[in-house]
């Protein structure tokens, strides 16, 4: 609450330019206050159509794919990328329909680490989604509960872990496409 608060603050200006960004961002023309509610109807629906239209395709005995392709295709051909479309037009933008239409994101095996027992999935080095699972495995889980929860020596084990993976994200992380990430090390 009090992250996205501070963010939505920050970047106020930005989200009063467009009505429709600051009815969600900032409510009665201010940042949602911590423990405040914050709803983002608009994304719901989409979200609810693209599993409905999920839905409908595995009741009419689509596999997973053909589901996922249903819900896939739903956000990029269907209203929702007519929606995108109009509002990018509206605003003087180059998005297309066919940028949308042609655009395919790759499925991958996701980036996974074991800690204190739990599998733990992030996405791939193009993000910086595996900062948690290097900071994981330079953890002690036992080390931890035996500090305390929140405890100096716990929150410093944390944030020293957190400094030595976000290093490597910096000096490592990029696009696999582009970049060689050594993941394995």
């Amino acid at each position: 609450g009090l992250l996205l608060r501070h963010m939505l603050a920050q970047r106020s200006a930005k989200y009063a330019r467009w009505p429709s960004s600051a009815e969600i961002f900032l409510p009665g023309g201010a940042p949602p206050r911590v423990g405040e509610i914050f709803v983002q109807a608009d994304l719901a629906r989409s979200l609810r159509y693209m599993a409905d239209e999920e839905a409908a395709a595995l009741a009419r005995g689509a596999d997973r794919a053909g589901g996922l392709e249903a819900a896939r295709s739903a956000f990029y051909r269907g209203d929702i990328a007519r929606a995108i479309v109009r509002f990018h037009e509206q605003e003087g933008g180059w998005l297309s329909a066919a940028d949308l239409e042609n655009y395919h994101s790759p499925v991958e095996r996701a980036v996974s680490v074991r800690f204190a027992g739990t599998d733990v999935y992030t996405c791939g080095p193009w993000c910086q989604g595996p900062v948690l699972g290097q900071a994981l495995n330079i953890l002690d889980a036992r080390a931890l509960i035996d500090a305390g929860h929140n405890s100096p020596a716990y929150l410093h084990n944390i944030i020293e872990a957190l400094k030595l993976a976000f290093a490597d994200r910096e000096a490592f992380y990029g696009d696999p496409d582009q970049v060689d990430v050594p993941m394995a090390a």
